[in-house]
């Protein structure tokens, strides 16, 4: 996230939920921080994206994440986003695996395609 007072309330969530050692937070736009997480050779087992709904680089931010193959093999992808915004089934590796509507918003979760 670049924003710090959402920062300070994950790590605070975390903390409360005592799961701060799994966690890697970073402050910094969305490119950056992935970039960061590549170099570290990180492998999420979640990754939450919430990103603003005007956003468009949604899509680009999945293909980053695919090619750079930071979910984990039995990894989850969240994805909240605008229900008019229409998000592909397969994004590189990423393959929708649930979608829910909850009024003018969408959750979907993609989980890596499974290999032939």
């Amino acid at each position: 996230d670049n924003n710090r007072k959402s920062i300070e309330m994950v790590q605070q969530n975390l903390e409360k939920t005592k799961l701060k050692s799994l966690a890697t937070i970073l402050l910094a736009d969305v490119m950056v921080g992935l970039d960061k997480l590549k170099h570290k050779n990180v492998k999420a087992g979640l990754i939450f994206l919430d990103p603003p709904y005007d956003n468009e680089n949604i899509v680009l931010t999945l293909h980053k994440i695919s090619a750079d193959e930071l979910l984990s093999k039995d990894g989850v992808l969240v994805l909240e986003h605008e229900k008019d915004y229409s998000i592909p089934n397969r994004v590189g590796n990423l393959v929708r695996w649930r979608k829910q509507e909850y009024g003018s918003t969408i959750v979907t979760l993609f989980r890596l395609k499974e290999e032939d």
